[in-house]
């Protein structure tokens, strides 16, 4: 189970601005990758100082700096040193559990965004943190673990698609975040595959453990939701600049942008809303089909009443019961009972209770 709540058990008794990791270690050393940048070339390189990525920043181009790993917190404290970083901010990369936002410092912003993966296997949402700091001609972006949605990215720059090698950082950190939005797309989707075939089975045959999956996929698509709640939020937040990290001529891509995310709660909203429907149709089907088994139930006890009647009566041990000296008696009620038992059935079928 993620938790969106920040682990305070982690910082008692500690400062405001203390640097301590409150995630778990997902690799053995942080890994320090840099893509320095212009229109005419690009420099892509691994340096295992981040004095050497910091000596990128500051030329006539935009440096972006990925770190992948959080738990080497000497490392964080040198880049907070060597880029100005107030410890608050730097306190919130460390910290896993923040919600998505984007907020403007005196020279430099932060985002923080959550990177959603879903395993259909397992049908688990996994989510991480991943935090992004702007500043000008520069954009640094932190993970907890290597391997995420930047590929696209990483290929637009090797082969200067589009526009993205002709503007400036601001332009960057939102082509990171729209591929990271982007990715969110493939969720719904197999979360509804999901819903089809269980739908499907709940048709035809519901058992115990189809309404434990669509409670699973339902507390999923709550993870989701609190994951992209705040992200509408934080895109907003993003056109409000007034330090001049994000120029207007962002604005178009910004709009665009947090339709992606409207579109995105939309989705999951539907989702949620069909899963809850979904419960519905199992507990109907399930009804349904104990009323059916009632019914019959029902249809064989009301037959075998008078066959009951009939048998109680030829059954008391009266000495004077002047038919037990009926000879074929025993017979003769026999068929009373069968012909009363086929007459009733006949009576139940042509009122269709079965």
């Amino acid at each position: 189970m993620v938790s969106f709540n920040q682990p305070e058990t982690m910082r008692e008794n500690l400062l405001p601005g203390s640097l301590v990791y409150t995630g778990e270690q997902k690799m053995e050393r942080p890994r320090i990758r840099v893509f320095d940048y212009n229109r005419e070339e690009i420099i892509e390189k691994e340096v295992g100082d981040i004095r050497e990525a910091h000596s990128f920043v500051g030329r006539d181009s935009v440096t972006w700096i990925n770190i992948d790993g959080l738990h080497d917190v000497e490392l964080i404290r040198e880049i907070q040193d060597l880029f100005h970083i107030h410890p608050l901010v730097m306190e919130d990369v460390l910290s896993v559990g923040q919600r998505p936002k984007f907020e403007f410092q005196e020279n430099y912003a932060l985002a923080v965004i959550k990177s959603i993966g879903f395993n259909a296997e397992t049908t688990q949402v996994d989510i991480e943190q991943m935090s992004f700091i702007l500043g000008q001609g520069y954009v640094l972006t932190f993970q907890e673990r290597p391997g995420d949605f930047f590929d696209s990215v990483r290929d637009r720059l090797r082969h200067s698609k589009g526009r993205i090698r002709s503007r400036e950082a601001d332009y960057l950190i939102y082509a990171l975040i729209d591929a990271i939005v982007d990715s969110y797309y493939k969720i719904p989707e197999s979360l509804n595959e999901l819903i089809e075939s269980i739908e499907a089975r709940v048709l035809s045959k519901p058992e115990s453990k189809d309404l434990e999956e669509i409670y699973h996929l339902k507390s999923q698509i709550v993870l989701l939701e609190k994951a992209l709640w705040p992200l509408r939020e934080m895109v907003d937040d993003m056109t409000k600049d007034e330090s001049g990290l994000i120029t207007d001529s962002m604005g178009p891509f910004l709009r665009d942008l947090y339709d992606h995310v409207v579109h995105l709660i939309d989705a999951v909203h539907t989702l949620r809303d069909i899963t809850s429907n979904l419960q519905d149709l199992y507990m109907t089907t399930v009804s349904n089909d104990m009323n059916q088994v009632m019914k019959v139930l029902a249809v064989i006890a009301t037959i075998f009443i008078p066959l009951t009647f009939i048998a109680g009566v030829f059954g008391m041990n009266f000495e004077f019961m002047p038919e037990l000296k009926v000879k074929g008696a025993y017979y003769i009620t026999l068929i009373v009972m069968v012909f009363v038992a086929i007459l009733m059935a006949i009576y139940f079928k042509r009122k269709k209770w079965f």
